[in-house]
């Protein structure tokens, strides 16, 4: 189209623009779903040539983006951040499990009970309301994914057991979706980003060894950063056994 972008050789949603000065634009983009980041003139001048190609609507400084509502902020020392939350998707979720069971959802100050492991069902414990675990919990891994960092391993554990939901795994769901309610009545959903304090890949990263019961696989947890401005985040089963809680760390650090 002539419009000077080059795509990301990390991330194909994602496109770059550049010129003697190094980066000038960066656009990213889902379906029909963009944001655009640069200077002003820049960011300007690219939407003239991209409207000689197709017809889009320009919605002016970020405020919604594939579900997030972003508001701009300053703190006491007058720097701008970012606060981006969900909480149309958050109000969903927990009405949605209000209409499923028929109760109010019971306020959690942590996603899931701590050191608490959810098993395996055995084919003689019946299935409970399969159909609305499914969609609570692939709800919930969509919320979580995009500003919810801290529920990713409870939601990862929830999501392991969708196939033959049981009581308990429906009294694990009740936890986190009390929590989000929780997070939801405190005004805490959502995430903040700030201006990185430097141009550096800082990550942290964990694992929990033999944590599944049923195949003794442990987990691996991650949170990455570009200069303490955090920028993804995982929770996942490990592929093979570990031998040790030192290999399982190595896993995970590998990762």
């Amino acid at each position: 189209m002539g419009l000077g972008l080059v795509q990301s050789k990390t991330d194909p949603c994602v496109f770059i623009q550049r010129d003697k000065r190094g980066l000038k634009l960066a656009v990213c983009s889902h379906v029909d779903d963009t944001a655009v980041v640069g200077q002003k003139p820049d960011v300007e001048a690219l939407m003239t040539e991209y409207e000689k190609h197709l017809k889009i609507e320009q919605l002016g400084k970020l405020k919604k983006h594939l579900g997030i509502w972003w508001e701009w902020k300053r703190d006491l020392d007058d720097q701008i951040f970012l606060e981006g939350k969900m909480r149309k998707m958050a109000t969903e979720i927990i009405q949605s499990y209000e209409d499923a069971t028929n109760k109010v959802v019971k306020l959690a100050t942590t996603p899931a009970t701590p050191s608490s492991t959810l098993r395996k069902a055995s084919e003689e414990e019946p299935v409970v309301q399969r159909t609305e675990y499914m969609m609570l919990v692939g709800k919930l891994l969509y919320y979580v994914t995009k500003v919810q960092p801290e529920m990713s391993n409870a939601v990862r554990e929830l999501s392991s057991h969708m196939a033959h939901p049981t009581t308990e795994h429906w009294k694990a769901l009740e936890r986190s979706i009390g929590y989000l309610a929780w997070l939801e009545s405190e005004d805490k959903t959502g995430i903040i980003l700030r201006k990185p304090k430097e141009l550096r890949s800082v990550s942290w990263t964990d694992s929990d060894y033999a944590k599944n019961e049923d195949n003794r696989r442990s987990i691996s947890g991650r949170v990455s950063t570009l200069g303490g401005m955090i920028t993804s985040w995982s929770s996942k089963k490990q592929a093979t056994v570990a031998l040790s809680s030192t290999e399982a760390e190595y896993y995970a650090y590998s990762e």
